[in-house]
């Protein structure tokens, strides 16, 4: 099941990027993430009502919820911006395998901030990740 699940996240995520381009060849990066939040919102929680997860989330701790909030922040607002800015003004096909680099800072942070180990293969997964990104410029 867990390859199912795998397969539709790749399926949706690579084409949503075209579906993107094409949307902001007339929306502006701000137009295109209000809808996008918008409709989004709107399908989470209907769906977290119907699964009686809504009000579970109001009891969550303070840490957590700043830790969500923020780490939201940053990817559904901060980072679709800058995604959208650079998916409107260079090809797709250029920007979304550029973009993917970011697990290389989510590897950096992790080892400093969360202690995680660094191990052989994470180190050349990091030197992959760069040339790849070397080889797109």
């Amino acid at each position: 099941m867990t390859w199912l699940f795998v397969l539709l996240t790749i399926l949706f995520w690579g084409s949503a990027p075209i579906l993107e381009k094409l949307g902001l060849s007339k929306a502006s990066p701000y137009e295109a993430i209000a809808i996008r939040t918008l409709v989004i919102a709107i399908l989470v929680l209907f769906s977290s009502f119907i699964s009686g997860h809504l009000f579970s989330a109001f009891k969550l701790d303070s840490k957590t919820l700043i830790f969500v909030i923020v780490g939201g922040l940053f990817a559904g607002l901060l980072g679709q911006y800058t995604y959208f800015m650079a998916l409107r003004g260079s090809e797709a096909s250029k920007v979304v395998p550029l973009t993917a680099a970011f697990p290389l800072v989510t590897a950096i942070l992790g080892t400093v901030l969360l202690r995680e180990s660094f191990s052989a293969p994470k180190l050349v997964g990091v030197f992959l990740i760069i040339g790849g990104a070397l080889l797109l410029r």
